[in-house]
């Protein structure tokens, strides 16, 4: 099979659980970044910065570590290669933009239990 066409159909895996994250992700996200950057303008660079990330990192995997130019056919080997990559990718992409942001987060005290209850 040709090796361009492998490629394509390694690259399509990928991009389907980067693009179920964005769904899921997006509202909370943009929530978030809009309370951290305090202006709207701001968060929305952050987001579609973000959302570019977790497209992008999942195929760099691909780019790097998929089986396209090893494997002759749609075989499984393929399908759990790329399939492997692009969920590496999207966890390493979401654990990044979480610790950045996680940095910017207020710690603040726990509330004292006796407090709450009166």
């Amino acid at each position: 099979m040709n090796a361009v066409y492998l490629f394509l159909v390694e690259a399509s895996i990928t991009v389907l659980p980067g693009a179920l994250i964005l769904v899921v992700w997006s509202k909370s996200l943009r929530r978030v970044l809009l309370d951290l950057c305090g202006t709207e303008s701001r968060a929305n660079f952050w987001l579609v910065y973000s959302n570019i990330m977790l497209l992008l990192t999942p195929l760099l995997f691909v780019f790097l570590f998929g089986a396209s130019p090893k494997s002759q056919a749609i075989d499984f080997t393929l399908l759990k290669r790329a399939l492997g990559c692009a969920l590496f990718g999207s966890f390493f992409a979401m654990a990044i933009i979480g610790l950045q942001i996680s940095k910017f987060i207020p710690r603040s005290a726990p509330p004292n239990l006796s407090e709450v209850t009166k």
